[in-house]
């Protein structure tokens, strides 16, 4: 009989194949005997039974067995976990050498020789050399598997309640049935809710679940069967209108050596991503369907599921505060804000280490992210502390710690941070959405631009450049990050105009002026091709190198090159280069860029003016070079391509953008490879 183990499915195809291959006997009677070969009421007949006993469909119900139950690659993973916790479980070699023997598996080296390894394959390397590359399902294939087995094994019961199987995963590891460590965890829990007198309003939840029929007591006969306990912990909510303490259970608890039951288990899809959309859908519409709510309450009384608490933002309600998927909904003033962590105790001050400032960056829920300017300071407080390698219960260095307490200081205002539920006002038939953007050293506050105009705007009217530096609380409340600036309530026309500076010297690439001193019908020739003679770019880098050495030694009263090359004469000749690639860049391309991106000039060479000027980033990465397109940029590129071992077009564009700037850098650099 096959149950649907992968363990025993080996062992049931080697009896059953014996079947599967005669000639004497029809598909029917094959789909007959491997019908009774299953496990009633297991997972292998659940997947049988749902094909009507044909002659047609006989190859199927044997392709999705082997699908589901004998995949070579499946297997192997399953034997070797095995013979894996086998020998991490015995510890004496020769007891180990024993069982292997047992199971007929034999050593050929158990110590007593040390020959030298050649070569050192690893589990994943031989699985592919046995097997095959192991097919990894992606998370919708998995999502999809969880949801065919909540329909195959779902059942509605008596009391019109749902039951369900729970998704065990193909080949799970061994689970370790902790009863020691529930009894333990329960003692703990104990004494905690004596204390807190919380005893008997927990003691009364397992009671009312029993009388339910949600759990029922385990007889004593079968106690001692094999079982796997769960531990749990009473957690208080006070604010809650119906319960105040409820359990939870620990589904994460492993011993070393065994997997959790969460390990164990198809987690099934996440729902984290769907909250901000229900957020935001929330924040549409003055107000709701009230036959909506009948509806939801019909439904969802069919599954024995009662929808209680509704809240309102209707005045006659005898309502206050109500929580919507973690954000506090003043249901007076319609407005949201984020709950003041529980844990917050103003009189009392804590030490300040790296896990009490990892605890308050993750004790403040605003999946919205209206509060994230006041929340970058304690974020940029914990990159700090693992740079310094300060480890969880060490007192944060004295000036961050001082930073830190300004910032605590303020946190009591968080819950003034309020924002209207609704995004649009009434009365409103027009609206027009602005963007702002701003980056600094640490940190980017980015969106995507909805208008095809684009506008400086300096930081102190930037209200995105709050996001990108530190404040606290009480600076995000006066700030213009609630509204924007001022302006914004004119009339476009009316709308300041601020222009970007520049300095006459920093401005653009001069033209370049040109004087005919003959006229010829052949292709022009530029001072720039006479270095392609070589096709190796270190090669004209050499060149240029001893061509600049030699005019230095020519004149009078200058110090004489003799030695090799060094490497200030190397990077001299590739800013000669760079000179005269950017000296034959035509100006009429060049005022192309002049009205998007801002150029300076250094040392003569001509660079680009990026957004990232404050950053740690090197030089070269904040202040590109400007390289044209010429041929020598294509022997600079087939350089970096073969010093990159035969890159791609984008692994060669990012070592390239690493110190240059190149206009439709993409687009050139896979014209060349």
């Amino acid at each position: 009989m096959f149950s649907g183990d992968p363990k025993e499915y080996l062992t049931f195809w080697s009896i059953f194949s014996k079947i599967h291959d005669s000639e004497e006997l029809t598909a029917i009677d094959k789909f007959q005997y491997l019908y009774q070969s299953m496990e009633p009421d297991l997972k292998a007949a659940r997947l049988i039974s749902s094909f009507p006993i044909t002659a047609e469909n006989y190859p199927k119900a044997i392709e999705q067995l082997k699908l589901r139950f004998g995949r070579e690659d499946l297997l192997v993973q399953i034997y070797v976990r095995d013979l894996l916790s086998l020998v991490l479980s015995i510890r004496d070699t020769w007891k180990l050498l024993s069982e292997l023997a047992s199971r007929g598996i034999k050593l050929t080296d158990v110590g007593r020789d040390s020959p030298p390894i050649r070569v050192l394959l690893g589990a994943d390397i031989l699985g592919n050399i046995l097997t095959g590359r192991i097919e990894k399902k992606n998370e919708s294939l998995f999502e999809e598997e969880t949801l065919a087995h909540f329909k195959e094994t779902i059942r509605i019961c008596e009391d019109k309640r749902y039951e369900v199987a729970l998704p065990w995963l193909a080949g799970h590891p061994a689970l370790y049935d902790k009863y020691h460590a529930a009894e333990s965890r329960l003692r703990t829990a104990t004494k905690r809710l004596i204390n807190e007198n919380y005893f008997e309003a927990y003691n009364n939840i397992f009671k009312q679940w029993e009388s339910e029929g949600i759990i029922e007591a385990v007889p004593i006969d079968q106690l001692a069967k094999e079982a796997h306990y769960l531990p749990h912990r009473p957690v208080n909510k006070p604010s809650s209108n119906t319960t105040k303490v409820r359990p939870v259970f620990d589904a994460s608890f492993k011993k070393p050596g065994f997997a959790s039951l969460n390990e164990c288990l198809s987690v099934g899809p996440s729902l984290i991503h769907k909250i901000l959309p229900l957020l935001l859908r929330f924040r549409f519409g003055a107000i709701e369907l009230e036959q909506l709510k009948s509806q939801s309450i019909e439904i969802m009384k069919e599954g024995a599921f009662e929808l209680r608490c509704w809240a309102s933002n209707d005045s006659k309600e005898d309502q206050d505060m109500q929580m919507v998927l973690g954000l506090s909904w003043d249901v007076v003033s319609d407005e949201l804000s984020c709950k003041l962590p529980s844990n917050l105790d103003c009189t009392q001050e804590r030490l300040a280490t790296k896990r009490v400032l990892l605890s308050v960056i993750n004790s403040v829920y605003d999946p919205i992210g209206f509060t994230a300017p006041a929340l970058l300071l304690p974020k940029l407080l914990m990159q700090e502390a693992w740079r310094g390698k300060i480890s969880w219960n060490e007192v944060l260095p004295q000036e961050l710690e001082h930073k830190y307490r300004l910032w605590e200081k303020t946190m009591h205002l968080m819950s003034k941070c309020t924002i209207p539920r609704r995004v649009f006002a009434e009365n409103y038939d027009d609206f027009t959405l602005h963007i702002f953007t701003d980056a600094s050293a640490y940190a980017y506050a980015t969106c995507a631009f909805l208008r095809y105009d684009w506008q400086h705007v300096p930081g102190e009217v930037n209200p995105a450049d709050l996001a990108t530096r530190c404040c606290d609380w009480s600076d995000l409340l006066k700030s213009k990050w609630w509204e924007g600036p001022g302006w914004l309530y004119s009339d476009e026309e009316s709308w300041p105009c601020f222009e970007v500076s520049e300095t006459p010297d920093e401005a653009f690439l001069e033209r370049c002026k040109t004087v005919v001193t003959n006229l010829a019908t052949g292709n022009e020739v530029r001072f720039g091709d006479r270095f392609l003679y070589f096709l190796s770019y270190k090669k004209i880098l050499r060149m240029t190198a001893y061509v600049l050495g030699f005019c230095n030694n020519i004149k009078r009263n200058s110090p004489k090159l003799v030695n090799s090359l060094s490497c200030e004469e190397i990077q001299k000749a590739e800013e000669t280069l760079i000179k005269i690639m950017q000296s034959e860049w035509p100006s009429e391309i060049h005022q192309k860029y002049k009205d998007t991106i801002q150029f300076f000039k250094e040392n003569g060479i001509l660079k680009v003016q990026t957004r990232l000027i404050l950053s740690q980033d090197p030089e070269d990465f904040t202040h590109p070079t400007v390289l044209p397109d010429h041929p020598l940029l294509e022997r600079l590129v087939l350089h970096t391509h073969r010093s990159l071992m035969h890159a791609g077009v984008l692994t060669t564009l990012a070592q390239l953008r690493e110190k240059f700037w190149i206009p439709k850098g993409r687009r050139v650099v896979r014209a060349i490879l």
